[in-house]
């Protein structure tokens, strides 16, 4: 788990994972219908900050972000940026994905925290 994971589509190459000690920085993109990282490895006991940008134009075209199991929910309008910080104290592969229905691939709005022990 070292170096910095790339996004997996030209459109999200501003997607990272960074880390500084305990601290961890993944910075994704959301546009329709893909979220940047297809996945991301946490350690358990880091301190995570998710900042998520949407790129979209289109003016109703929202996303939202969840992580259910850290209780972690939030919307993002287009051309905006929002992020959150949370403790991974639980081993486990947990599900993100989009919360606000915006294209017809909505479904497809995805990604999953690997949180190793």
């Amino acid at each position: 788990m070292t170096g910095v994971q790339t996004c997996a589509l030209p459109i999200s190459k501003d997607c990272r994972v960074v880390r500084k000690g305990n601290k961890v920085t993944v910075h994704l993109t959301s546009q329709a219908p893909v979220i940047g990282l297809r996945e991301f490895k946490i350690k358990r006991g880091e301190e995570v900050t998710i900042i998520l940008t949407n790129l979209d134009k289109v003016e109703d075209l929202t996303h939202g972000f969840a992580i259910p199991k850290y209780n972690i929910n939030f919307i993002v309008n287009p051309q905006e940026t929002k992020s959150v910080t949370f403790i991974a104290d639980k081993p486990g592969v947990y599900w993100c994905y989009c919360t606000h229905f915006c294209h017809a691939l909505h479904l497809e709005m995805r990604s999953r925290m690997l949180v190793e022990s």
